[in-house]
């Protein structure tokens, strides 16, 4: 099926225990979402979190952070190379001097996920166009304009 996925979790959330961040990645290498957000818990004053017991130290919240990272870094880098070769619609929102173009296909969500950067873009922002994927990193896909 084309769809995407994507989700979000907070590392560190008091009370979470080894078992539990575990069993978080094991979902996530299971899963496969396409994109995820990943927030360290921090304590808010006026929250009802702020009282919970079982804070989890920074030092550990930082090593989940990491971990949880670098394992869904693997896991979209894999998913966008799915996409090399495919030709993508993408919509422009900036061209820069040297003519590079930045712009997001239906799959990708603006401030959160990756975005298309088009070499040699002739189109400007705002437009529609047709893009072929060339090649990828973990976040961002790269083309050239049809």
């Amino acid at each position: 099926p084309n769809l995407v996925l994507r989700t979000t979790f907070i590392v560190g959330f008091p009370g979470e225990t080894d078992q539990d961040f575990a069993e978080l990645l094991d979902f996530c290498e299971t899963a496969k979402f396409d994109n995820v957000g990943i927030f360290k818990y921090s304590p808010e004053e006026g929250t009802p979190a702020y009282s919970f017991k079982g804070r989890v130290i920074e030092e550990t919240i930082d090593e989940r952070y990491l971990t949880l990272l670098d394992i869904q870094n693997m896991i979209s880098y894999e998913i966008l190379n799915r996409r090399l070769g495919n030709t993508e619609k993408v919509l422009l929102h900036e061209i820069d001097s040297k003519g590079v173009g930045y712009g997001r296909t239906w799959f990708q969500a603006p401030e959160v996920d990756g975005q298309v950067i088009v070499e040699g873009c002739k189109s400007q922002p705002g437009e529609f166009v047709d893009v072929l994927i060339e090649r990828s990193d973990a976040y961002d896909l790269f083309a050239k304009e049809r």
